[in-house]
């Protein structure tokens, strides 16, 4: 075999292997995995730590939102635009005989997301970070 063969074949078998390592960093999802941070009633003098765990299908969110004050919920009617960032979704939180609805409402940047929460005519912010 021909140096010149020799090398063009080991520069194909470089660019099939490295190809799915190609398409999986450019498909990677910005929503799916553990989340931390904090939410508070606005001008509150204290804020509530929460954890969320989201799973992102490609078209609706899914997960659950727990923190060390909060009585976990379940995410429900979740959605994200990957272009623009807008992350919207209800958390349902069941405390006894109680049911809320969060509503989370914000934009995704660079790992953090960071906007609006509403329940029970309350309105508040979160910011969290991805792990």
């Amino acid at each position: 075999m021909s140096r010149r063969r020799l090398l063009i074949a080991c520069g194909v078998l470089i660019v099939r292997a490295a190809a799915p390592f190609a398409q999986s960093s450019g498909s990677t999802d910005p929503i799916s995995g553990t989340w931390t941070g904090d939410m508070a009633p606005r001008n509150a003098t204290s804020r509530a730590s929460v954890t969320v765990e989201m799973k992102f299908d490609g078209q609706a969110i899914s997960g659950s939102v727990t923190g060390p004050t909060l009585t976990p919920g379940v995410i429900k009617g979740g959605t994200f635009n990957p272009k623009t960032g807008a992350l919207r979704f209800d958390v349902h939180v069941i405390n006894g005989n109680n049911a809320s609805v969060f509503v989370f409402d914000g934009t995704v940047t660079n790992g953090t997301a960071a906007g609006r929460v509403t329940s029970d005519n309350q309105t508040g912010d979160f910011k969290i970070t991805r792990k």
